[in-house]
């Protein structure tokens, strides 16, 4: 029986959420979907409709006696999630605005709003341009920029994403990408994001020019010699590989410069995969 009256009465609650209704209706509306959340969660999100006006929960204030159920809503959005809604959440700027409701919703929210925009990410096969990524790494919550820097490494794959405007969002990044991943004032996961990034942009012919004025070889071999951070020697190492791919110039600049590390090379004193990428620097 709960199931069914949940299914009959969700819609009329829905659509209560909205900008222009009182909060005091805005509060009955949470408070009442909330309590039946669980019975009608999958049946909301058949409904791109319901699904979309439900999200704008992302944006509203509600009153502090309601927080509770807007949390709880939120939270059941993010853990059934499906591909199609997801979709639907990064074309209307899910994304965006969770980056923006940190600034304005109460702290408390933000576990529900990071798992929201986790989910919808992953779900939606990360369909989401740069500038909203660049948007969340300057932001002044490091969770929302860490996740981004994940995100960055996903799409900066050309193996990994069918969308070849993300090599033109790139471009007036790169200057940033290559700072960030210097950055001693973050996390060694997210450096380690930023040079993967990096590793992976340099495979992208279009890019390798402004990627070695950016001064991106040099920054690649500090990597190289951080030796707090084996994971970034290897993918410092792996991006200096595929920045020599078709790149004469780039390729004897790599290895006069790492001149010291290609005997140790010989000596056999390298970790073992920054090894065979230098190796194959060499070879080809």
């Amino acid at each position: 029986q709960r199931r069914v009256h949940g299914s009959s009465l969700y819609k009329e609650y829905v659509n209560l959420i909205d900008q222009s209704s009182t909060q005091e209706i805005l509060g009955f509306a949470v408070t009442n979907l909330s309590m039946i959340i669980d019975e009608c969660i999958d049946d909301l999100l058949e409904s791109k409709e319901s699904f979309l006006k439900t999200l704008e929960l992302v944006d509203l204030t509600v009153p502090v006696e309601i927080q509770y159920h807007q949390e709880k809503i939120l939270t059941r959005l993010a853990q059934k999630l499906t591909e199609a809604r997801a979709v639907d959440g990064l074309n209307a700027k899910g994304v965006a605005r969770i980056v923006k409701a940190f600034t304005h919703q109460p702290s408390n929210l933000h576990p529900a709003l990071f798992a929201l925009a986790d989910r919808m990410l992953k779900l939606g096969k990360f369909r989401v341009d740069v500038a909203t990524l660049m948007n969340m790494i300057n932001c002044p919550y490091p969770i929302l920029g860490d996740l981004a820097a994940r995100v960055l490494t996903v799409i900066s794959d050309a193996g990994a994403t069918s969308n070849p405007n993300y090599e033109v969002q790139f471009e007036n990044h790169i200057k940033f990408l290559i700072e960030m991943s210097a950055n001693g004032r973050r996390s060694i996961e997210f450096r380690n994001s930023m040079i993967a990034t990096i590793a992976n942009l340099c495979l992208r012919e279009s890019l390798k020019p402004q990627l070695m004025y950016h001064k991106a070889l040099e920054v690649l071999i500090a990597h190289i010699r951080a030796e707090d951070n084996l994971e970034g020697q290897r993918l410092a190492a792996k991006g200096l590989l595929n920045l020599s791919v078709n790149a004469k110039e780039a390729k004897l600049k790599i290895i006069t410069e790492l001149a010291d590390e290609i005997k140790q090379l010989y000596r056999n004193e390298l970790d073992s995969i920054v090894a065979s990428y230098l190796s194959s620097i060499i070879k080809k």
